[in-house]
């Protein structure tokens, strides 16, 4: 080697940048198409960890990853084709030692070859990524929404650790502290929290730098009664502690549970069975074959004479065979695939379970509910009421047909009586005496009493077995139709009506028409001697507890709306001025055949008053009246107020 040659090899290995020289490796086309080395420095052969002697003659491909060769050698090329300078950063992975490593590159071009010279910024650029590393981990230790705190264990003159200092905290753990940095930072923990071997966690930090094992759990502070979930590590002779605030979720928790418990006791006591299955499929995953129970409460497990651990997990067609032939289980599959709640009633007599329950099927989720109630008792009842039921529209029906047949019987004697008495008058008259005279219009007499009477019977009888649908109804216009009908005995007796402001109700108009006939008709009836009778009908509401001050009371309160609340009543007045009763007769009054007078004095069969209050029956209203003798009386009546 020339001696000049040598000094310069010596300047370039004295070098602390990697240098190597490139020939180019042309294709027959003359492009380049890799670049040898011709010549390399100390420091480069460092950089490629091999001996410079190796590194003559070799190419880049044999030096750099595929990757990395490419960008060298299309970098390389266009320096050497442009004659320019060029500089530029490249990374990767080293081939010999597998680390990353940085080089800033610099290339020139000299004839056929290229000077390269190679800075090595790796131990730069570890730098900078630890330095940006550890402010990251700065910034984050500060921004944690977990509380994290560092102590410095004091050790005793055994070296066992007789305290802990505080020497770092984040705000999180200010926060949650209730303190500040500096009142926090510097001191121990038993200078600041003085009972803490006996409430905190100083033993746990104690366990933790003896074992170096990390300790993880939960801590409830009584005095401030708060919650805090902590992990506590060992690191370079450090405790660290986070912490974070689980006080809000325990409360959570603690009212959950409070509902689970309540739920479950209502659930364990309820006598409605509840029982949750889910869906087992065949191997298609489509059809629905049976369904395992989830979950049972003792009333299911009654209903079916089993204990409750003998349902859970256990399929319903192994524990009932051939209940999948049963309206419960295919309506089971239905609700399954369709999701609609589905209530029926489902009678089953099997080898456990037999009687009638009430069941309602919902699919909440992929689960379904079953609740079920055995109704077998009630169902027993219900059958026996719709007999007794059946054999009361029987018995009503034959009763309605008696009636008819028995009026119209009697009523065909009655006339040829009363005709075979009128021709012995007006036929026999000159032949008769006075008292065959008598006798026979006694008879005809007796005969017109017998023919009101049976009339009557048979009103009665309609209103209790007949009724047409109830409408809207007037009452003043009912009222109008009876006057104009008793407009003769009204005018006859020189009857003064006062009416006032009456309601609209909703009812039988044959019936409601037939009430006030006879009211009014009773009031004009039973006037006093030589005064004009006088009658006032008006009409207030009366409602909730207002009806308490009435002797009905009793009897309107059984008819309440379906959640409890009374309902309201039209209180109908008739008073009078007439000759009136004795109020212990009130309630004989309203009874079939009743009279409080004589059939001397005053006409009648008895039965007008318990018409009267069997339409108010019929309309689930009621009838009362209130008199003194002498003072007229005063006949209510209560509708019920139609929402």
């Amino acid at each position: 080697m020339h001696p000049n040659s040598v000094f310069v090899q010596r300047i370039l290995d004295a070098t602390q940048n990697g240098i190597v020289v490139y020939e180019a490796i042309r294709s027959e086309t003359g492009i380049p198409i890799d670049f040898q080395i011709s010549n390399v420095n100390a420091a480069y052969a460092r950089l490629a960890g091999k001996p410079v002697d190796q590194l003559s003659g070799s190419s880049l491909r044999d030096a750099y990853p595929v990757q990395v060769c490419q960008t060298l050698t299309d970098r390389y090329r266009q320096c050497l084709q442009t004659r320019t300078a060029d500089r530029f950063d490249i990374s990767f992975l080293h081939p010999q030692t597998g680390q990353h490593v940085w080089y800033n590159v610099s290339v020139v071009s000299s004839d056929e070859r290229l000077i390269v010279s190679i800075q090595d910024n790796t131990a730069s650029m570890l730098l900078q990524a630890q330095l940006k590393q550890s402010g990251l981990i700065c910034s984050a230790f500060q921004a944690s929404l977990s509380g994290i705190t560092v102590f410095e264990p004091v050790l005793d003159e055994t070296g066992e650790p007789a305290d802990f200092r505080f020497i770092m905290i984040n705000d999180a753990g200010l926060t949650m502290s209730k303190t500040t940095a500096d009142a926090l930072l510097g001191r121990t923990i038993r200078e600041f929290y003085p009972q803490t071997e006996n409430k905190g966690l100083f033993q746990a930090y104690v366990q933790v730098y003896k074992t170096r094992q990390p300790l993880s759990g939960e801590h409830y502070y009584s005095d401030h009664q708060v919650w805090r979930q902590y992990s506590i590590m060992y690191t370079d002779g450090n405790i660290m502690v986070s912490y974070n605030d689980i006080t809000d979720q325990k409360q959570m928790e603690l009212v959950q549970r409070k509902q689970t418990d309540f739920y479950e006791t209502i659930f364990a006591n309820t006598q409605v069975g509840l029982a949750i299955f889910a869906p087992q499929t065949s191997a298609d995953s489509i059809a629905i074959t049976d369904f395992t129970y989830v979950f049972a409460n003792p009333a299911t497990a009654s209903q079916v004479n089993r204990p409750v651990d003998g349902l859970i997990n256990q399929s319903l067609c192994t524990l009932f065979p051939g209940i999948e032939q049963t309206i419960l289980f295919q309506h089971m599959i239905t609700v399954a695939h369709n999701g609609l709640t589905k209530r029926f009633l489902f009678p089953h007599f099997g080898e456990k379970i037999k009687g009638w329950f009430d069941c309602t099927l919902a699919r909440i989720g992929h689960v379904i509910l079953l609740s079920s109630m055995d109704v077998s008792d009630s169902y027993h009842h219900q059958q026996q009421l719709e007999l007794v039921n059946r054999e009361l529209r029987l018995a009503n029906d034959n009763l309605h047909q008696f009636a008819y047949v028995a009026s119209h019987d009697l009523q065909e004697p009655l006339r040829k009586i009363q005709s075979f008495g009128e021709l012995l008058v007006n036929q026999y008259n000159d032949r008769l005496d006075t008292t065959a005279l008598d006798i026979i219009r006694r008879m005809y007499a007796s005969s017109e009493r017998m023919s009101v009477l049976i009339h009557d019977l048979l009103a009665y009888s309609r209103i209790s077995t007949h009724r047409d649908p109830f409408e809207l109804i007037n009452v003043a216009d009912i009222l109008a139709a009876v006057t104009e009908e008793l407009s003769i005995q009204i005018e006859q007796t020189n009857t003064q009506l006062d009416i006032g402001k009456l309601p609209d109700i909703l009812g039988d108009v044959t019936q409601l028409h037939q009430l006030f006939k006879n009211l009014i008709a009773n009031a004009i009836k039973y006037q006093r001697p030589d005064v004009s009778p006088v009658i006032m009908i008006s009409s207030r509401l009366v409602v909730g507890t207002e009806l308490d001050e009435y002797p009905l009371a009793e009897i309107i309160m059984e008819s309440k709306f379906t959640d409890g609340r009374r309902r309201a009543y039209h209180e109908i007045t008739i008073a009078d001025n007439g000759i009136g009763f004795d109020e212990r007769y009130r309630d004989r009054i309203f009874q079939v055949f009743q009279r409080l007078h004589g059939r001397s004095q005053y006409e009648g069969s008895g039965i007008g008053l318990a018409i009267c209050k069997k339409v108010a029956d019929n309309h689930r209203g009621a009838i009362t009246a209130y008199s003194q003798p002498g003072q007229g009386s005063r006949f209510v009546v209560y509708l019920p107020l139609q929402r």
